[in-house]
């Protein structure tokens, strides 16, 4: 294994995680999701700042090779990049979770991480397998 593996295998394990508790408890998640959003102030960039590094370490990881795991990790820090630059707006990270989760239905909600359990699912399967 890689450390492109081992990272993408980490943050399969850490998105599976978030999955299954955004579908087991879909209300506290959206009140956590909620306070963090709410606790991002329009002038403090440290969200920003987080989402920015996160994103230059998997590309760098990503640019070492040609795996699917280096694939994959390359699209989730491009993912990271639109975040990053959501999160240097005024308000950005805010709109962003008003949209996609503070607002939704439960129901919707377990819709969303149903799905991102499926994309976890297939990062650990990459990982493992080593391709």
């Amino acid at each position: 294994m890689s450390i492109a593996h081992i990272t993408l295998l980490l943050i399969g394990l850490i998105c599976l995680a978030e999955s299954l508790w955004a579908i087991s408890f879909p209300e506290r998640y959206r009140d956590a999701a909620s306070r963090i959003a709410g606790d991002a102030g329009p002038d403090e960039p440290s969200a920003g700042i987080a989402f920015c590094v996160m994103t230059i370490l998997i590309w760098a990881i990503a640019a070492t090779g040609q795996s699917w795991a280096h694939r994959g990790l390359f699209l989730i820090g491009t993912l990271l990049m639109l975040i990053t630059f959501l999160a240097f707006r005024t308000g950005g990270l805010k709109r962003l979770m008003d949209g996609i989760l503070i607002r939704r239905s439960t129901a919707f909600i377990r819709l969303i991480y149903l799905v991102e359990f499926a994309i976890a699912i297939a990062c650990i399967a990459v990982a493992l397998t080593g391709k």
